[in-house]
């Protein structure tokens, strides 16, 4: 790999090559059946549960799902590990690199271990960020109706915003944590509406690299190297689509491993003393 460090202040003229991000809806079509990974707007998702007994991942029943207006096939869900009758369910959805995402909404379908309405028990919605708990939402009522599958199939819509009388659609977490309990055994996931949680990247704020560092390639081209004298800072390297891909708080030791990056444009940004500094990366 060749790396050619540009400070952006020389090419703000030219430079119009961010994109901004929308949101999107995930509806597992496309995914893989029994995957316990999936891939939308360029970011991978890990399912997983607390349970060890129990098994979350990507399912297919013909018209079993709700993409938010009509039915569809695939979803998560645990029907290839039920925790038993009675005993509730964990699903945990995470971002696999930690990147930061704002959720709007989702539906999921919630019943008990026979795909009927749970007589006991309750949902609660955790939404965590770098392992740290940021907001708990508790429901206990307002389902769908399983039993006749209405509305929506049976899935019962969530909206961040207005679920539990708090608005988090804007809160940025890396992971969504659901809990049944009691006789709330079975949940399936479908029309998952995100998106990242860093603004996208534009030349409105970029701001210029000063003297306070310094910015090269090794001479393996695999390695940045920051001069400076600063003794503790942070960074965080992104894609041009705003995406996060490598960070580091308190960062001591003046490298950054960038062997794994493919070819393209990338934005370094370091923070240190409450201000940003950012240096453009064109890896050849």
């Amino acid at each position: 790999m060749k790396l050619t460090l540009q400070i952006l202040s020389v090419l703000l003229t030219l430079f119009n090559v961010f994109s901004s991000h929308s949101q999107s809806t995930e509806t597992f079509e496309d995914e893989v059946v029994e995957s316990n990974t999936f891939t939308d707007n360029g970011l991978t998702f890990n399912i997983s549960s607390n349970n060890n007994d129990e098994t979350y991942d990507i399912y297919n029943c013909s018209d079993c799902g709700w993409n938010g207006s009509t039915v569809d096939d695939q979803f998560i869900d645990n029907t290839g590990g039920l925790n038993g009758p009675g005993n509730g369910t964990n699903l945990i959805v995470k971002t696999n690199d930690g990147t930061d995402i704002k959720v709007s909404s989702f539906y999921v379908f919630c019943s008990n271990v026979s795909l009927q309405n749970f007589s006991s028990g309750y949902l609660t919605i955790e939404g965590k960020k770098d392992n740290n708990t940021v907001f708990t939402i508790t429901k206990n009522s307002g389902f769908s109706n399983v039993d006749i599958f209405s509305p929506n199939n049976g899935f019962t819509f969530i909206d961040l915003s207005t679920e539990g009388g708090v608005d988090y659609s804007n809160t940025p977490i890396d992971e969504l944590v659901f809990t049944g309990t009691q006789q709330l055994d079975y949940i399936s996931l479908d029309a998952f509406v995100w998106d990242y949680a860093t603004p996208p990247l534009s030349s409105d704020n970029i701001t210029n690299l000063n003297n306070s560092f310094k910015v090269y390639q090794d001479a393996n081209h695999d390695i940045l190297n920051i001069k400076t004298e600063i003794k503790e800072y942070s960074y965080v390297l992104y894609n041009i689509q705003g995406q996060v891909l490598l960070k580091n708080k308190n960062n001591t030791s003046n490298t950054i491993n960038v062997s794994k990056l493919s070819p393209g444009t990338y934005i370094l940004k370091i923070l240190s003393e409450n201000k940003s500094h950012t240096v453009k990366i064109a890896i050849k």
